[in-house]
């Protein structure tokens, strides 16, 4: 099979496809940007060249970008998936219409900036929202990470289209490491958009003098928020905690570390997050959030407010809160005691077991099938 993807913003996506993709029987080609080039031949050593890579330089116009991947990317491709597109949608639309593609994939990671954009006096907003429609309407099959967003999808009525639940993620069991001191990791860019950092700050320099534990932000601070988190966390560290962050990118190989040797994935994601064109989305409904992807690539318990709708099939490596208070007690109540947290990464283990290489790659079979075919329900 004849496969292209295209991804040119998110790096921890490229590597979950190729593992997917990357059997015997496809022939791939990775449309990505050139800053991802050092992290995916880290990441995928020698099966880097099992694929065909077309790079994006940072010198280049998307447009200019658009006319050589014309006469770079030709031929009849079986599947065309769009894994991840946040930027110049009408260009890119009219690119795909131009190609010889027999079924083209769109992964969505929001589905009311997808579907509810709308027309503005903005014209670039305007064209965006144009370009969203034109692809919404060349798409065959759409992609979403969990049951929870394909349900949104057919209450809201979005489309007659199939809709496929397709999380980017392989499980990779961690090599076992001796914890020395118990570790609880934030993922992610340090963006309070996304997720609300203050109350696990608050949370951990309340626990941290009595509980020997080390706290980790794995991610690049965001804006004026993400400069005064990591000044709080100075302070704390300063007045005895042990947090470690970030002033930069991670590399992902450096990040893949971090993860394996965490004990528990803090992920205090917002509940509601205003994206691009001020179109709202509802975390756990709308959209996804990677850290649950971290947690169930590395087989970790993870710990999650209670308004995030969960994935099928992984509640019990989670455990929820509900306010700052709970979280305190809900810390404390895991790592307080050792039985506990054996349970729980027992258990995220073996949910993790749901999504190794083998069943990742039934489910992208569903994907070359006709639109009749019962994969798609």
């Amino acid at each position: 099979m004849n496969v292209a993807i295209y991804e040119l913003d998110h790096l921890e996506l490229v590597y979950p496809w190729a593992q997917i993709f990357g059997d015997e029987k496809n022939n791939v080609t990775f449309i990505v940007h050139e800053d991802m080039k050092k992290d995916i031949q880290e990441s995928l050593g020698t099966h880097y060249h099992h694929f065909t890579w077309i790079y994006k330089s940072s010198e280049q116009t998307y447009v200019r970008f658009i006319g050589a991947l014309q006469t770079k990317l030709n031929g009849v491709f079986d599947l065309f998936l769009v894994s991840t597109v946040s930027y110049r949608h009408y260009d890119l639309s009219r690119f795909l219409e131009s190609r010889d593609i027999k079924r083209l994939a769109v992964n969505v990671h929001s589905i009311n900036n997808l579907f509810f954009s709308s027309w503005s006096f903005h014209l670039r907003r305007t064209i965006r929202h144009l370009g969203k429609k034109r692809l919404v309407n060349k798409a065959d099959v759409f992609i979403v990470s969990t049951d929870a967003m394909r349900q949104y999808m057919h209450e809201q009525g979005l489309s007659d289209k199939p809709i496929m639940v397709i999380p980017p993620v392989v499980y990779e069991p961690c090599v076992e490491t001796a914890e020395n001191l118990l570790t609880l990791t934030v993922p992610g860019s340090i963006d309070g958009r996304r997720r609300d950092y203050r109350i696990v700050l608050n949370a951990y320099s309340r626990i941290c003098k009595q509980y020997p534990i080390k706290l980790i932000l794995a991610g690049k601070p965001v804006g004026i928020y993400g400069r005064d988190i990591i000044n709080e966390c100075r302070r704390i560290t300063s007045d005895g905690g042990k947090i470690i962050f970030f002033d930069d990118e991670i590399p992902e190989l450096v990040y893949r570390k971090i993860l394996c040797e965490t004990s528990i994935i803090i992920s205090p994601v917002q509940h509601v997050m205003e994206g691009r064109d001020g179109i709202k989305e509802t975390y756990g409904a709308t959209k996804n959030s990677g850290n649950v992807q971290d947690a169930i690539r590395h087989g970790k318990p993870i710990i999650l407010p209670q308004h995030f709708k969960l994935p099928y099939g992984i509640e019990s490596g989670v455990v929820t809160y509900t306010t700052e208070t709970d979280l305190i007690t809900t810390l404390v109540k895991v790592i307080s005691d050792e039985a506990v947290i054996r349970e729980l990464k027992k258990n995220a283990a073996a949910n993790s077991m749901n999504f190794t290489i083998e069943k990742m790659r039934k489910k992208v079979s569903g994907l070359f099938a006709d639109r009749s075919d019962a994969k798609y329900a």
